[in-house]
Parts: structure tokens; C-alpha cells; sequence
């Protein structure tokens, strides 16, 4: 009878507890503050998997300009990570990532998520990693499945996705997704356009973070901006030293370097 009694206790909380996981993310899509993000343009033949498809946003991966963790520990793998965003224009833009959950204004919206891997900035001279450049975040709605029937038509486009994601205090949901088809370069061809200029040059570097502006600095197309360190060149080959560069989004030509 004991026994009877313990299994229909187990049940009943394994119940409650499906039924308080499906509430609990319905109650995120009713009641949820919504953000709405840009993911990093993309050849969808790269990242569909049957099914879904795996998003990167502009906020996945984070300067160490961004970081606000002074006086605390190192970030880590599997760190949790609070990264607090504001809308500009259309869309929610990146202000700063915390270790600890920050105070925020009332314009601003706290994403929460966890820390995939961490880069590092190489010294070729000591031979090992002195800081960090960059910390690649996770925020549990990377995955999206498509409606059936509308593979192939993702197949044929190139671009970025717009994302809303709905907030709450007590969890975050993937809301809706449009496709933009914008023909931009994704940010894998345009890194590769990077490497090969200066590997012409003769220049040893690291691409601390891309952007994609659809305006910038006075130029109506839309652009890609690269931070950079260059590690030498044929000329000081010890030299250290940061750049930019700005490229044409659709052709991948270096439009200016400073």
C-alpha cells in the first residue's frame, strides 16, 4: 500500500512538473517583454539541418570591451553570462555583459545565457594567451524548426533572419523568425576576404569582431566592420597595433582600413 502510494505521489509530480515547464513558457509568449534581434547574415545551406535551423546572432559573440567583469574572476566555459540590451532603431543592440545580474533602466532588457568558449589573444613571443578578446554566448533559442514544406525555399536565399524573443523574469522563448533576403556576404566569407588581404601583406592576425551596419558612417550600402590586431608585417614584423576595416557587404572589397 506504501509502496502504491509513493508511485502515485512520483506520477502526480512528474506531472506537475511537465505541466508547470508547458504553462511557464506559454506564460513567457503572453506576458513576455519583446526584443527583437538581428542574427549575422547566413547561407541557410550551411546551417539547415533537416528541420531546424541554427542561429547565430550579432549579440553571440561579445567584445571583452563589453565585458564588466572588473575585480571578478576570469569567465570560463559554462559561466552563466547576463547580457543587457537596448533598442536602437529596430532592433535590439548589445550595452554590456555581466557575470552577476546587473541593475538595468527601464530601457534596457537583460538576456540570460551561458558562455560556450572563450578567445583569447595569442603572444607570439611568450607563447601564450595573455587576455581575452571575446567570450561566445549561448542563449537557448539558437535552434529554430521550420514549418515543413519550407526547406528548400531557404535553400535558395542568402541573408539574415529577424528574431523576436520574448523575456520574462523567469525564462526567454523564441517567439517568430522572417527571413531577410539581403544578399549580404555571411561572416565567414567576409573573414576569409580579411585573412586573405593581409595574409598578401604578409601580416599575422586576429579578427576580434564583425558587424554588419546597414549604413555607416555616411555610406548608404551596407557594410561589414572588422576590429582587428595586426601581430607585424614585412615592415616591423614586432609591431602590434589595431585596426579597422570596412568592407562592401556585397562584394567583400576593402573599402577603408584605419
Amino acid at each position: 500500500m506504501i509502496l502504491k502510494k509513493k508511485f502515485i505521489i512520483f506520477v502526480l509530480l512528474q506531472v506537475f512538473v511537465l505541466c508547470y515547464m508547458a504553462v511557464s513558457q506559454y506564460a513567457v509568449e503572453w506576458i513576455g517583454q519583446e526584443v527583437r534581434l538581428k542574427t549575422a547574415p547566413v547561407d541557410p545551406r550551411d546551417l539547415l539541418y533537416g528541420d531546424y535551423v541554427i542561429l547565430n546572432y550579432e549579440i553571440s559573440d561579445i567584445p571583452a570591451s563589453y565585458l564588466a567583469i572588473q575585480g571578478q574572476n576570469k569567465p570560463k566555459r559554462g559561466d552563466k553570462l547576463w547580457v543587457v540590451v537596448r533598442q536602437e532603431g529596430n532592433y535590439h543592440q548589445l550595452v554590456s555583459a555581466h557575470l552577476k545580474k546587473p541593475s538595468v533602466s527601464e530601457n534596457e532588457v537583460i538576456l540570460k545565457g551561458k558562455i560556450n568558449y572563450v578567445s583569447e589573444y595569442w603572444d607570439p613571443e611568450k607563447q601564450e594567451n595573455t587576455r581575452i578578446q571575446s567570450v561566445r554566448v549561448l542563449y537557448g533559442f539558437e535552434r529554430y524548426y521550420v514549418p515543413e514544406g519550407t526547406g528548400k525555399e531557404l535553400e535558395d536565399k542568402r541573408g539574415q533572419f529577424d528574431v523576436i524573443v520574448k523575456v520574462a523574469p523567469w525564462g526567454q522563448n523564441l517567439s517568430s523568425l522572417t527571413f531577410i533576403a539581403t544578399g549580404v556576404m555571411t561572416q565567414w566569407e567576409i573573414q576569409e576576404q580579411i585573412y586573405k588581404h593581409f595574409d598578401s601583406k604578409g601580416s599575422h592576425i586576429q579578427i576580434v569582431h564583425t558587424r554588419l551596419f546597414d549604413q555607416y558612417e555616411g555610406r548608404e550600402q551596407p557594410v561589414w566592420v572588422a576590429d582587428i590586431t595586426i601581430y607585424g608585417d614585412k615592415a616591423d614584423p614586432q609591431e602590434e597595433r589595431l585596426v579597422q576595416v570596412i568592407l562592401d557587404a556585397k562584394t567583400g572589397e576593402i573599402l577603408l582600413e584605419k
